[in-house]
C-alpha cells in the first residue's frame, strides 16, 4: 500500500489554513486507499528523519506561505530524492514573488497593474494617488493587503505595516475578482468572486458565507477566454507542475481585465477555488483530485 505523508502547519502566517488544507487531504486520501501519515513541518531534518522512519513513498505538500511555497520544502525533497505534489523550486520561487511574477507576466503579454516596490512604508509620505493597493511581495491568502483611499488611511496603514517585510504598492483595479485553475496544464473555467465585504481578504476567502462564488463566471466571452488563455500562459512561463491558481481583476466599466497573481499551493479547504472548480467541470470528487494529484507525482 502506497504510504502518502500530508506536510502541513509550518512556521508562516498561512498556517491555520495550510492544517485546515492538510485535514480534507488526509482523510480524501484515507478514502482512496493510501496509508496517511501526517506531519507538521518545523525544520528540514525532522522531516527528512521522519519520512525515511516511516518508508514515505510520497509527500502530498499541504504547506501554504513561507517554507512550504517558496520552493524550499520542493529543493529539499527533490536533493532528496522524494516525490512531492505540486511545482518544483524555481516556478515556487518566482511565483511567490508577487513582483517577478508581474514581470514575467508583462513580457509574455499579459496585462498587470501597475506599481512599485519600496524598502520602508515608515518613509513614505504619501502616495502617488488615491486609492492604491498595499500588499507584501511574498505573502500569500490576502494576508497584509490593504486598500489606502486617502493621506489619511495612508498614515493609519503605514503605522501597521512590518517593515521587515517586503512591500509593495499597485494600482487599484476596480471590478471583480476572478479565478482561474490550471491542472495539468488544461485551463478548467473562472470564478468570480463576490465577497460581502469590499475587499476578498483572509476572512472573506476562509469564512463561510461571506463570499458568493458564480461558477462559471457571468462575464463577457472575450474576458473568459482571456482568463483561460492567460492563466494557462503564466502556468508554462514559470515551469508550473500540475496545479496552479490565476487571480485577476476584472473592471466591467472599460472591459479591461488584469493579472494580479499565480498560487502554485492553492488551498484545498472546504472553501477553496481550485477544488471547486475541478468537481465543477470534471463531475468527480474532491477525493479524486486529491488521488490524480498523488498518481502524478508519483510518476
Amino acid at each position: 500500500m502506497i504510504k502518502v505523508c500530508v506536510l502541513k502547519g509550518g512556521l508562516s502566517s498561512e498556517r491555520e489554513i495550510s492544517l485546515m488544507s492538510a485535514g480534507k487531504v488526509e482523510a480524501a486520501l484515507k478514502e482512496k486507499g493510501y496509508t496517511v501519515f501526517g506531519h507538521d513541518y518545523q525544520n528540514d531534518a525532522d522531516l527528512l528523519r521522519f519520512l525515511k522512519d516511516e518508508n514515505i513513498d510520497v509527500v502530498f505538500n499541504a504547506l501554504h506561505g513561507g517554507d512550504g511555497e517558496d520552493g524550499h520544502i520542493s529543493e529539499c525533497l527533490k536533493n532528496n530524492n522524494i516525490l512531492y505534489t505540486y511545482s518544483d523550486q524555481a516556478a515556487c520561487a518566482i511565483a511567490m514573488d508577487k513582483e517577478k511574477t508581474k514581470s514575467i507576466a508583462q513580457k509574455n503579454g499579459i496585462a498587470v497593474p501597475g506599481g512599485y516596490q519600496i524598502e520602508n512604508p515608515n518613509k513614505i509620505e504619501t502616495l502617488p494617488y488615491y486609492p492604491m493597493v498595499i500588499k507584501p511581495v511574498d505573502e500569500g491568502s490576502s494576508v497584509g493587503i490593504y486598500i489606502v483611499k486617502s493621506e489619511k488611511e495612508w498614515k493609519d496603514v503605514k503605522a501597521k505595516l512590518d517593515p521587515s517585510w517586503h512591500w509593495m504598492i499597485e494600482e487599484y483595479i476596480p471590478g471583480r475578482e476572478l479565478t482561474t485553475t490550471v491542472l495539468f496544464d488544461k485551463a478548467l473555467t473562472v470564478t468570480d468572486l463576490v465577497p460581502s465585504v469590499e475587499f476578498y481578504d483572509y476572512k472573506a476567502k476562509y469564512t463561510d458565507g461571506m463570499t458568493a462564488h458564480t461558477i462559471p463566471a457571468d462575464i463577457p466571452k472575450d474576458i473568459f477566454e482571456k482568463c483561460l488563455a492567460w492563466s494557462l500562459n503564466i502556468h508554462k512561463a514559470l515551469g508550473c507542475r500540475q496545479v496552479s491558481r490565476s487571480d485577476f481583476r476584472y473592471d466591467p466599466k472599460t472591459n479591461t481585465l488584469a493579472f494580479l497573481e499565480v498560487n502554485t499551493h492553492p488551498g484545498m479547504t472546504d472553501l477553496s477555488l481550485v477544488p471547486e472548480q475541478y468537481v465543477h467541470v470534471t463531475g468527480k470528487t474532491y477525493a479524486d483530485l486529491c488521488d490524480e494529484l498523488v498518481k502524478d507525482a508519483l510518476k
